[in-house]
């Protein structure tokens, strides 16, 4: 068996194109002490990538020239050096767009317990995206009952979950995003709640957004919401 990795061939210049990426074939990496071989059953592809991948460092090191790419995935141990993770544990964390890594326990964010669930969810919803929506809205936001919470990039991952969870609030959420309403509706559609839906086009204020939104979920006692009852979350 080999190890199918995905690489940085070139540093970007721009929009990343697929040139500055390649694939490569090599062993399946052993394992150290305190280690253990993850099978990678579902990557991730995220914005934050593209800073990764820029001539500068963030909040983490960038991924170098012929480093394979940086990337959450969900998959099962296949091999274990690690009590904590023994064979057959479903594990999501920061693993590399490949088929194989050789993981610490640093590298992991979360055990996948659920088993009635698909895996992929540990990339989204039940992953980095949805647990900063729920501890957003619910631990430092704290909207109540009837409250306006505007969403910015209401159509990512983060700030889809953020939408419903502040409707489950009995809120009214506007949602505000930069890739037109379709994008938005699009993200939205078939989920528990709808919310307000507005498009950004620059230059468009948040008081502009919430003014020209939908009214269809407001209460019909109310032209305008209140400047105390506005809430914003930047999904």
């Amino acid at each position: 068996m080999v190890n199918r990795q995905v690489w940085l061939r070139s540093r970007p210049n721009g929009i990343p194109q697929a040139s500055d990426f390649a694939i490569r074939e090599s062993a399946i990496p052993p394992i150290a002490d305190g280690e253990f071989l993850v099978r990678n059953s579902f990557l991730s592809a995220d914005p934050a990538m593209r800073g990764w991948i820029a001539d500068k460092t963030s909040y983490m090191p960038r991924i170098e020239v012929g480093e394979t790419m940086r990337a959450f995935a969900v998959g099962a141990v296949l091999e274990s050096k690690n009590p904590r993770y023994v064979v057959g544990a479903q594990v999501m964390g920061l693993f590399g767009w490949q088929d194989y890594a050789a993981a610490q326990e640093t590298q992991v964010m979360r055990k996948v317990r659920e088993t009635a669930l698909p895996r992929s969810l540990s990339l989204g919803v039940l992953g980095l995206n949805g647990l900063t929506a729920y501890f957003g809205v619910l631990d430092v936001l704290r909207p109540k009952a009837g409250e306006t919470v505007i969403v910015s990039t209401a159509a990512g991952g983060v700030g889809s979950a953020a939408g419903q969870i502040a409707k489950l609030r009995r809120c009214r959420v506007v949602g505000v995003t930069g890739g037109g309403r379709r994008r938005l509706v699009s993200a939205l559609r078939n989920s528990a709640t709808t919310p307000s839906l507005t498009t950004k086009r620059p230059p468009i204020s948040i008081r502009h957004s919430v003014k020209h939104a939908p009214t269809a979920s407001m209460p019909s006692s109310t032209t305008r919401p209140e400047r105390s009852t506005m809430r914003c979350f930047g999904g």
